[in-house]
């Protein structure tokens, strides 16, 4: 019976999983609406989807009909559409995937970032990432919040950068 413990465990842990995957992935619907407020969670999922994969996350934006550009020289792929206050770049080793918002105050993306996370089934630690405002969300990954723009501080008035870090392996 000891040894079956483990096993149920898992067993009753992977609808949830199941569930997040879900919930994330309807949430990337909300990509349609690139002028909405939505558009946000809709990013936000994505980069959690992607996990890392650059070619995974930038199908997400794609599909809905958002720009990509990719500059391997660089290393890095920026998203966004024309219509939107939201870009994104993705970091192609897969580490980073950040969602720049050009009209909203960190203080308002972090109260929507943890709505976000719970109601995608990631119950959010709060942690201190890059010196700034952050969350853990299970063993490896971690968001953090700044300011938008070229050299960003922990709080900005008029924009925000919500960054999900995917450390190799995980």
């Amino acid at each position: 019976m000891h040894r079956a413990l483990p096993l149920l465990a898992c067993l009753v842990a992977t609808p949830v999983a199941a569930d997040d995957f879900v919930a994330l992935h309807k949430m990337t619907r909300q990509l349609s609406k690139p002028a909405g407020a939505e558009a946000q969670s809709g990013a936000w999922a994505a980069c959690l989807l992607g996990g890392g994969d650059e070619d995974g996350t930038k199908a997400l934006f794609e599909v809905a009909g958002w720009n990509v550009f990719s500059d391997p020289e660089i290393g890095m792929a920026e998203i966004s559409h024309p219509k939107s206050n939201i870009y994104v770049s993705l970091y192609m080793d897969g580490a980073i995937c950040s969602v720049a918002h050009t009209a909203q105050s960190s203080g308002d993306a972090a109260v929507l970032l943890e709505d976000f996370l719970q109601a995608a089934g990631l119950y959010p630690m709060e942690a201190e990432v890059e010196g700034c405002a952050g969350w853990k969300i299970g063993r490896f990954r971690s968001v953090g919040l700044t300011s938008g723009g070229q050299d960003p501080v922990c709080v900005g008035t008029g924009s925000n950068d919500v960054r999900f870090y995917f450390p190799e392996g995980s």
